[in-house]
């Protein structure tokens, strides 16, 4: 099968977002089952990419596009402004078998699609992707029909998803769990000595990080780095640090396996609604007990493996939760025990996960209702 997974948004090796690596996992284990996948996406370049932008202008029907196969499957990256006509123009050849889209910024390619008669898969990563639709087919009712064609499918990444689209759309979609490669963020030593925050940014709650930290001074923290902060944002950051001397920043990990060697409590505190929490299975499948938001998808990824925390509880609730698993080896133990057996549940298998997007696939393009 050809599938395009069609971002607009860079991807690896420029972003390292738990959506884009997603996008990776699920391409290399399509590839790796025989399938011909190829993510589409744009590329970082800024000022940069200007004279390309210039000539397309000159030229308006040849979109600049850079291809490789740098990830292991091809690659097509576009400048933003250019990615909608390259498309098109894909689209117009019959390059693709399926399509799949991610992100807001790629609903603009629905009708294309669409018209074209080309099976399309919509992945909702994101609450705000169901919002932008909700507010899409309340608009239009012919936008509203295209959702529900068969040959049309909106697929939820955990069961919270599936819910907020049936309240939303009224639709009943299936759930496919992000894919994520347990082998390759599994450390094979364990030397637990730090409370780890991964992407130490204010949407994932680095006030309640720090405000963490400030009351249990005994214990080291590390704010590891997903992918990097800019300048202006690093600096700000570390100069909170100062008044802060258990906690260290680390840029970002060539291995995210080495992090998870150093981590004895991951703490997940997001102040926005996650759609499921990559870290947090990445944890749990390390053995690593999770202290996270009850919200969103995080309790599915969650699971057994952590306890879970109010959005509104203070500070001090997540620092007695973060001591009571630190103080107690026993019980430390035993939840991180817990999450290894929730991490290798069947639905979290990435090969599983690739088999049931080929298999709606599949379903989209011969028409058959899919039961959710």
């Amino acid at each position: 099968m050809r599938i395009a997974l069609i971002v607009k948004h860079p991807v690896l090796p420029e972003v390292t977002a738990g959506g884009i690596l997603d996008l990776h996992h699920l391409a290399r284990e399509l590839a790796r089952e025989g399938h011909r996948p190829e993510v589409v996406a744009t590329k970082y370049g800024g000022r940069r990419l200007l004279p390309h932008r210039l000539l397309q202008r000159v030229r308006p029907g040849r979109p600049t596009v850079w291809r490789d196969v740098v990830n292991g499957y091809p690659t097509s990256r576009y400048g933003d402004w250019a990615l909608h006509t390259g498309v098109l123009q894909r689209l117009d050849r019959g390059d693709w078998d399926v399509v799949a889209l991610q992100d807001v910024a790629t609903f603009d390619l629905i009708d294309a699609v669409h018209r074209r008669r080309v099976p399309l898969l919509i992945r909702i990563v994101a609450v705000q992707e169901v919002d932008a639709l909700e507010r899409r087919a309340a608009a239009d009712p012919a936008f509203a029909a295209v959702l529900r064609d068969p040959a049309v499918r909106v697929i939820s990444n955990s069961q919270y998803v599936a819910g907020r689209v049936r309240g939303q759309l009224g639709l009943d979609t299936p759930v496919v769990y992000p894919p994520i490669d347990l082998d390759e963020c599994r450390s094979a030593v364990h030397e637990p000595t730090d409370v780890t925050m991964v992407n130490p940014r204010d949407v994932k709650g680095i006030d309640t990080t720090l405000a963490v930290a400030a009351l249990l001074p005994h214990r080291q923290f590390l704010l590891q780095e997903a992918w990097a902060l800019d300048p202006a944002e690093r600096a700000a950051l570390l100069d909170r640090l100062r008044a802060l001397p258990n906690v260290r920043l680390s840029p970002v990990a060539a291995s995210v396996a080495d992090v998870y060697r150093r981590t004895a409590v991951l703490l997940v505190p997001s102040r926005v609604v996650e759609t499921f929490g990559r870290v947090a299975l990445e944890g749990a499948a390390n053995g690593i007990p999770v202290v996270a938001t009850r919200a969103g998808g995080l309790p599915e990824a969650v699971g057994a493996g952590g306890v879970l925390v109010d959005p509104a509880a203070p500070a001090s609730a997540w620092a007695e939760a973060v001591e009571g698993l630190l103080a107690d080896p026993g019980r430390r133990a035993a939840v991180g025990a817990a999450g290894v057996v929730h991490a290798a549940e069947p639905a979290f298998d990435q090969r599983a996960v690739a088999a049931e997007i080929v298999r709606i696939a599949e379903q989209a393009s011969s028409g058959e209702q899919l039961a959710a």
